[in-house]
This record gives structure tokens, sequence and C-alpha cells, in this order.
């Protein structure tokens, strides 16, 4: 592979040729030649985490570079960890990029520089010079992290003011305030509008991303607030402070069971990737803070035995520490925000949302981690292991959907990581996490929902082999239609346990496959069985009178489906 030597090449120096085997994906060249064709002074190109879009970026760098066209060349992006991954990347095509510079001045022995949004809006004015003096080409990777009014936003545009072109590239092209990204063109809606876009379905059909396998765990959560007891769990409806305090308690690090439970289930999940063609896979647990990381790491510690990696922001040795997990065989990563975005550790496989944030962005930055391919090898499906938190799985339903993205109405100076629903008063003293007695509840695939994780796996596994949807593969198998026999030996409660685990699976479905709000679907099924009673009052005979009525509605919207 044709590489240049940073160390003594001058600033003009154009890279060699370009790599024989570093060729474009499909998709890649389709995106490069709508770049090529582009008469706009930006270009917005939207690829899904994992796809691969930084490859499109190297290769416009090499083009320009090669063709006279500019001297040197700027990457913007969201952390220092993903600007030593794109001096890393930018080399292998022979484009050398000084991910540590913060001098006067850009570095005459190399092509250009790859600096942080944050280090950007320290010295725009620097920048702006050096762009006067160069051509220069401007990458901005991961946009949303800056917005016209914000000063990341400004600092940016001071910057690149009068650079003829820049290119942006983003797995997220939205903010969660209501500034327009600078170089983004937005519709009469305020959607932002990509120039090329490439989206999470089209990379798993075209084998470069794969499946993410949602297990969800409810159950039993109890905790006191303000001198009161309350036991609820996911299904019940509660207050929005309520809602958090019971989020709060199903990722408690110091309960019995509860998050315990899920990373023992996520690490046997990892042990059986690992034996079954993946023997380097490593799982990760986002954490709501700094404390909450090191207590899940001693957890990991105590319970698996198991050395832990932990990243946070406030660690200065944060990216390295993360750089040697990616290159190690380690099992277990925990981190605060350090691997939202731009983080390439294609061995992560297993992962644990125990994070308090229930933003559709962050939610997605997060399923990113999971979904990289590894060249040579077969994509399957990840796992992530969440609290059945009622906004954590609407996120989870609507992660494989094409959606765009609408500007919001909140504001801010720079993009922070907001709880979607209300500020966290999670950490009052009056708030005690008492008891979590949690199990899997369900398991989702696709949309598709299973009893657990086993089936979702055979029916990815013969959906591939046989090509054909995987809801023809549920259908064949009998993986849609309810258990309603007693099994032997099963007691009453334990009956009526798996009855509602059951029912709530056809409320699921009906909800993906309707497009109906789930909570809707689940009073109207309550009102129909039980005069409006919630599930946790329901007999065996008014849940197996909700199922059979629930598998008539499916079948009715099948036929109805089918029909249109």
């Amino acid at each position: 592979m044709s590489t240049t030597n940073g160390a003594s090449a001058p600033h003009h120096h154009t890279p060699g040729p370009w790599p024989e085997d570093y060729k474009p994906r499909s998709w890649q060249g389709k995106a490069f030649k709508a770049l090529r064709a582009h008469d706009g002074s930006s270009f917005l190109l939207e690829a899904c985490p994992g796809a691969g879009k930084t490859f499109p970026g190297l290769r416009w760098g090499w083009e320009q570079f090669t063709s006279g066209h500019v001297e040197q060349m700027i990457v913007v992006v969201p952390t220092t960890n993903l600007a030593r991954q794109w001096a890393r990347e930018a080399a292998t095509v022979g484009i050398n990029l000084e991910p540590n510079w913060n001098s006067v001045g850009l570095p005459r022995d190399m092509h250009g520089i790859a600096i942080t949004y944050q280090r950007l809006a320290a010295m725009p004015e620097l920048y702006r010079h050096a762009c006067a003096a160069r051509r220069t080409l401007v990458i901005a990777d991961e946009p949303h992290h800056m917005g016209e009014s914000a000063a990341w936003g400004r600092a940016f545009g001071l910057a690149f003011e009068h650079v003829p072109f820049r290119l942006l590239l983003s797995g997220t092209p939205f903010r969660s305030d209501n500034d327009p990204i600078p170089g983004v063109v937005y519709d009469e809606n305020g959607e932002a509008r990509p120039d090329f876009a490439y989206s999470y379905t089209e990379a798993i059909k075209g084998g470069i991303c794969r499946k993410i396998v949602f297990v969800k765990f409810d159950g039993e959560l109890r905790w006191a607030s303000d001198g009161t007891v309350i036991e609820a769990t996911f299904d019940d409806q509660l207050d929005q402070r309520q809602t958090r305090l019971r989020h709060r308690t199903s990722i408690s690090a110091h309960l019995g069971d509860g998050l315990v439970r899920m990373i023992r289930e996520a690490d046997q999940r990892l042990t059986w990737v690992r034996e079954n063609g993946h023997p380097v896979a490593g799982g990760l647990v986002v954490a709501c803070d700094i404390q909450h990381a090191r207590d899940i790491a001693q957890l990991i510690e105590r319970e698996l035995g198991e050395p832990v990696t932990v990243a946070h922001s406030d660690d200065p040795e944060a990216s390295l520490r993360i750089e040697r997990f990616a290159r190690s065989q380690q099992r277990w990563l925990v981190a605060v925000n350090m691997v939202s975005e731009g983080v390439d550790i294609p061995r992560l496989r297993v992962g644990v949302y125990a994070s308090m944030v229930k933003t559709p962005l962050f939610f997605r930055q997060v399923i990113g981690r999971f979904v990289r391919t590894i060249k040579g090898e077969q994509a399957d499906p990840s796992f992530l292991y969440i609290p059945a938190d009622p906004t954590l799985q609407q996120l989870a339903h609507e992660v494989e959907q094409e959606m765009r993205h609408l500007l919001s109405d909140a504001d801010d100076d720079q993009p922070r990581l907001d709880l979607s629903e209300g500020e966290d008063d999670t950490q009052s003293s009056s708030f005690v996490p008492l008891d979590a007695r949690v199990q899997a509840a369900e398991t989702v695939m696709s949309g598709l929902r299973f009893t657990d994780p086993e089936q979702a796996t055979a029916v990815d596994v013969l959906s591939r082999r046989l090509g054909i949807p995987p809801e023809e593969v549920l259908h064949c198998l009998g993986f849609d239609k309810p258990v309603l026999p007693a099994l032997p030996g099963e007691t009453e409660f334990e009956r009526r346990e798996r009855l509602r685990r059951e029912r709530k699976r056809l409320v699921g479905m009906l909800h993906f496959r309707s497009g109906r709000d789930y909570q809707e679907i689940q009073q109207w099924i309550n009102e129909v069985v039980a005069a409006g009673r919630p599930v946790t009052e329901h007999t065996i005979s008014e849940l197996e009178h909700a199922m059979r009525t629930l598998t008539h509605e499916l079948a009715t919207d099948n036929r109805d489906r089918h029909a249109a």
C-alpha cells in the first residue's frame, strides 16, 4: 500500500498513487460521482454510522491534491479521538494530517491538520488566515456539533467564510436545538436535505452494516421518592418525574438484580458471539456519568471477574484507552459519551444501554457503535440490551426506519445531551433505588418481536440463507402465533407472567405493522377485555381474551395490507 512519509514531505507535496486495494463500495462510488457533479459551495453526504463515509472524503481530498486544486486540508471533528482516526486513515492513502496541532500557522511538513470544533472555536482567526494564504479543502465531520448562531457554528463560518467548497459528512444531520447547521440546506419544513444519502436499511441490505437485536428487560422496580415507596413495571403509567426515577432504578449499579442481570446476560451473549465466529468480539456499557461508569466497572469486575476499560471525557488518556481497547481482546468497555460517535471499534458486538439520555440523536449514535462489519467476515447481528422504558422502546422500533429529522425548538450554545423527559432530578437525596427484579421480556430485531434472542438469531440466519423476509420466516416457524396452553409444571402465576409477555409482544407487533400508537393499542385492548383495568389486574381468562383479540386484529391488518 502506497503512503507518503509525512515527516519529510513539504506541505505542498502531492500524495502518491491511490492504493490499489483501497476500493470504494458501490454506494461510495455513487456518492463520489454525485460529489464530482455538484456545483454548490457545500456538499452534505449523509450516511448511516458504520457505512464508511470517511472514504469519499479521503478520495475527494486525494483528487484535490493530485489535481493541484488545493494545497492543504483541514478536517474538523467533534473529538480528539476522531481526529487521530482521521489522521490514521488519511495516512493509508498518502495524505498526512497532524491531529495534535495547536500552534500559530499550519505545519509545513504535512498536508494538513485534523482538529476539533472546540479547538477551531478557540482560534477561528488563525484558520481564516491560513485558508486565505493557501488553497484549502475543508471537511466537516459530524457537523451537527455546530449551529449558525452557536459558538462552534460561528467559529466555523468565520474561519472558512472564503473557502470555495466545504464537504460535510454526517451520520446524523440534525441538532437537538433549532439552529441550522452551516452549509446544510433545509426545505420549507425545516428538514435537512442531503446532497447524497445512504440509509441504515440500504447498508443492511448491502451487507455493510449489521442488524441490531434489541433485548428489552422489564419487571418489578421499586424506589423511594420524597418519603414514599413506589413499585411499578415499565408498563405502568407514571408522571414524568417518576418515569425518570423508574428508569434510573433500572440502571442502578447498587442493586442485587436489575442492571447486574442485564450485564450477566449480555456477557453470556458475548461468550456466545465469541464461540460462534467472532473470537475477539467486545462489549460496551454506556453509562450515565463518571461515577456511574466506575460503579459499573466495579460491578463487572466483581460479578464476572473481568478487567474493564473505563473511558470518560474528564480523563486526558481516554482516547488512548479506547484505542488500546479497540486493538485488544478485552471483553468490556464502559464509557460516558466517549463512544457516541466517530469511534471505530468493529469488534463491538454486544452493548448495554445504561444511560439516562433518551434523545433520538444520542440513541442512534450509540447504535452506530455496534453496526460496523469486518472485511471478509459475515455480517451477523449485534445485540443491545436496554431497559423496557417506553421512550427507549420507541427509539428501538424506529432505528431501521427511514427518517427525516426536523429542527426542534430548544436553544443552546452548543449541542448538549439533554434528557428527553426533562431535567435530571434522579440525583436528589429524596430518591433512593430499592429493588429491581427484571428479566428479558422480549427481543426485537428489524422491528419484529421475539420471546428470546435465540429466536431472533435463528430467524436472521434463515432469512439470509433462504433469501426471504424475516416476517415470512416467522410465519413458517410459527413464532408469530401466541402460546395459550399451560406448560407442564407451570404454576398459575408463572402462566400469568408468560401470558402478559405474549400479550405485550402482540401489542408491539400490531404497533409495528399498523403504525398505530403503542400506548393507544394498550388502552384499547384494556377497554375491550377488562373495562379499562390495567394489565397488572387482568385475570388469566382476560389475558387469553386479549391475545385472541390482538391475533385477530393482526390478521385483519395483514389482509388489509395485502388487499391494498
